[in-house]
């Protein structure tokens, strides 16, 4: 008891070592020294009075993330392997995890010739006295990179090396900080989509809902890209729906986030008991409590989707697709836009009076999930899309007997009912609010002056109305970039 016990490890071929994790036969935690790919494949701790159990961990570089230690105080300069593409670095820690008192450690890290190196993480700090600081570059000439001085933060080397110094007083600790550097062979410039390739090869594509540029995303070619972070928050108002739209094909069960997905199938008009009206069809694609198959969702096309996670995730390897038409005809001169870019309204444009959107954000009589007719200034952001009327492109399509293809008044109607269909049937529209042997329902109604809809109930995929909230169980799993 008391002894310091030094391991050395001798790694496979193609492996490094990546941390050495000791504990007493209580399973507490014994603060190991070392243990990393740049300690020389040693690592010491003090020995307990028990005996103790020891893990030692080995990756390979690519595709994994190894962990670095800033010293407490001194100086580690470190040149990272060809191929790796991740680290995470902290700081030295003390039984409680906290960063020492008086610390004043500084890590220099050098990529391969040609890379760049990607900070992304977050600092907490007991007082003003405790800092870290991020230079671009090693040695004197180095300029300190702005960063905040508690909370998330962001920052990327010019070229292949940066240094990190964290400094505390003597007034006190916490937990200190963590964060990842990423060795990339590119920085892209901010955009709706943004594809990063890694020092090893690998791609990830980071997908920014909220971007305010009005440049138009535009993919020439299809990228595989081996993972995605779709960055969007969505709203979870009690039978509220938004609308999405991917550039890559994916199936359900390769997601996590989604209630129930609606397809866009047709906008129709009809006499029921004798008025006519319009109907907004909508083809019931997939529930995540009822529905039993696996469905894909097609790249570049708007749907509607109530969520049960304010964030969608997006499991495995996906690839991002060519960039084609996002429109979609849906007969009498309606039309789906997909958006791939910023849009917003300003007075003259063509589109006013006829176009329609589902409102992100709450303000004055307008709720979160409503369906807005656009004025002056109205904005949508992309990877979303909005109802227009062109009056100028009527495509109407081939109509049942009991169905008026064309509404030929000039006043859009009042209200235009939401019809969800089940089993790829058209809606056929007879009288009445159902019509079981059609997999016909009313879910709601547009009111296309105030823009709001009203849901009736909350349906499952089959028009049964389901009491309460729906509830499902599942994992939430974070992609990581």
């Amino acid at each position: 008891m008391g002894d310091t016990v030094t391991l050395t490890v001798n790694p496979e071929e193609g492996y490094l070592l990546n941390g050495v994790w000791v504990m007493d036969d209580d399973y507490n935690d014994i603060k190991v020294m070392g243990g990393m790919w740049y300690s020389g494949n040693e690592a010491k701790f003090v020995m307990p009075m028990s005996d103790v159990h020891v893990n030692v961990f080995f990756d390979k570089p690519d595709g994994n993330i190894f962990g670095i230690q800033i010293p407490r105080n001194d100086t580690l300069r470190l040149i990272l392997p060809e191929k790796m593409s991740q680290v995470y670095v902290f700081v030295d820690y003390d039984e409680q995890y906290n960063y020492y008192d008086n610390s004043d450690g500084v890590l220099e890290l050098i990529a391969q010739e040609g890379l760049l190196l990607d900070v992304n993480g977050e600092i907490y700090t007991a007082d003003d006295g405790d800092f870290l600081v991020i230079y671009d570059g090693i040695g004197e000439g180095a300029k300190s990179i702005q960063i905040p001085t508690e909370g998330d933060f962001n920052a990327t080397s010019t070229g292949n090396s940066l240094t990190f110094r964290f400094k505390s007083d003597e007034s006190g600790n916490d937990e200190g900080l963590g964060f990842y550097v990423s060795v990339l062979k590119n920085k892209p410039e901010p955009s709706a989509i943004m594809v990063y390739e890694f020092a090893d090869g690998r791609k990830s594509a980071v997908i920014d809902g909220a971007y305010s540029g009005t440049d138009a995303v535009n993919i020439e070619e299809d990228i595989e890209v081996n993972g995605v972070d779709f960055n969007r928050e969505f709203s979870t108002v009690e039978d509220g729906y938004s609308t999405f739209m991917l550039p890559f094909d994916v199936y359900t069960n390769n997601t996590w986030g989604m209630q129930t997905v609606l397809a866009f199938n047709d906008v129709i008009d009809s006499i029921v008991d004798g008025v006519k009206k319009k109907f907004v069809v909508m083809q019931a694609l997939w529930d995540a409590d009822t529905s039993s198959q696996n469905i894909e969702l097609k790249a570049n096309t708007p749907y509607l989707v109530k969520m049960r996670s304010s964030q969608l995730s997006i499991y495995g390897s996906v690839t991002l697709r060519k960039t084609e038409n996002t429109v979609l005809e849906l007969g009498d001169g309606w039309q789906v836009h997909g958006t791939t870019a910023y849009k917003k309204w300003q007075t003259g444009d063509p589109e006013l009076g006829s176009v329609y959107g589902f409102a992100a954000n709450a303000k004055d009589s307008v709720k979160v999930g409503q369906f807005v007719k656009a004025g002056s200034g109205a904005y949508i952001k992309p990877f979303r899309a909005y109802l227009l009327h062109n009056a100028s492109n009527p495509e109407p399509r081939p109509a049942p007997a009991n169905h008026v293809s064309v509404w030929r008044d000039n006043e859009l109607p009042e209200e235009i009912d939401i019809v969800v269909v089940g089993g790829g049937k058209r809606a056929g529209i007879a009288g009445g609010e159902t019509q079981e042997g059609d997999g016909r329902t009313v879910i709601g109604t547009i009111n296309t002056r105030t823009g709001e809809i009203k849901f009736k109930s909350t349906y499952d995929l089959k028009g049964r109305p389901v009491s309460g909230t729906p509830k499902a169980k599942g994992m939430y799993i974070k992609g990581k970039r």
